[in-house]
């Protein structure tokens, strides 16, 4: 009796609003406070498609977040952290220098994050020449520890866009700010679509439908950087002009404005039909 009543104390106490629950996800540390990232947001924005690394001597395929992209979740720029060290359950470490943060450093793919069937959140540093891929691994149902060095957060707004509904192939205009920073700031924007662009205003068009997550990332002149929250962009087919139709009729007449009638033509729209003219006589 006293051991369910304990039993349903805890419950109670995991309930309450507030109660740290442990979860799969990332853990990261970044210029000296915790952020907690979760599943349902790394999944959100996943952007490696399966990929298939050699590890442990076997081919084996993986999908996730990018190492980069999950640095910009934190506000931070993959582009202004020196490294990123994780820490696995069983304490072992792997770490990422600045240059292998960088788009494409990586022959086999991007570094990434990713949750599996067992709930655990791992991150794999791909193999290099002189170098075996690495993998470590939080608990089960644990978050995945990890620390941003070097990195000094600028806070950048949300983007301004001209629209967030477009078609295929129209311009979108963006606009990002950022607060503070030091020096020139250098903005650099994602479009979720495998392409980049720089400068603090630009104008971008999609060549496919979808839904696209467009960030901007600001790092300024002292080595401090920032990651804009995501803005959706829904982009639709672009629309047909409507075909005109065609067709014929014979059209009556008459000699002047008191001839005879004739049968009116038809056509397949306002456009259709051309009529020829009947002959009559003149009343007169």
């Amino acid at each position: 009796m006293r051991r369910c009543a304990l039993l349903g104390l805890l419950l109670a106490l995991l309930a309450l609003p507030g109660a740290a629950v442990a979860a799969p996800g990332a853990s990261v540390e970044v210029d000296g406070r915790q952020l907690e990232l979760d599943a349902r947001q790394m999944a959100a924005d996943a952007d490696v498609p399966p990929t298939t690394y050699l590890v442990d001597g076997a081919p084996r395929q993986l999908t996730g977040i990018s190492v980069r992209r999950l640095v910009g979740l934190t506000g931070a720029s993959a582009d202004a952290v020196s490294a990123v060290t994780a820490e696995g359950a069983d304490k072992a470490l792997l770490q990422l220098t600045a240059p292998e943060l960088v788009a494409g450093a990586f022959a086999e793919g991007e570094p990434l994050v990713w949750i599996d069937e067992q709930d655990r959140t791992s991150i794999l540093r791909p193999r290099t020449d002189t170098a075996p891929a690495t993998i470590v691994s939080s608990a089960p149902g644990s978050p995945l520890l990890m620390r941003l060095d070097g990195a000094t957060l600028l806070e950048v707004r949300t983007p301004i866009v001209s629209t967030d509904s477009a078609q295929v192939g129209e311009k979108v205009s963006l606009r990002g700010s950022a607060v503070g920073g030091e020096g020139q700031l250098t903005y650099t924007w994602t479009f979720d679509d495998g392409t980049t662009a720089e400068g603090r205003e630009v104008r971008h068009a999609f060549t496919r439908p979808g839904s696209y997550r467009v960030r901007v990332s600001v790092i300024d002149t002292a080595g401090g950087g920032g990651s804009s929250p995501a803005v959706t962009i829904r982009v639709g087919s672009a629309k047909k002009a409507p075909r005109g139709g065609t067709g014929s009729g014979q059209g009556g007449g008459g000699a002047d404005a008191t001839g005879g009638t004739g049968q009116a033509g038809t056509g397949a729209d306002a456009t259709g039909g051309t009529g020829q003219g009947g002959t009559g006589a003149d009343p007169s």
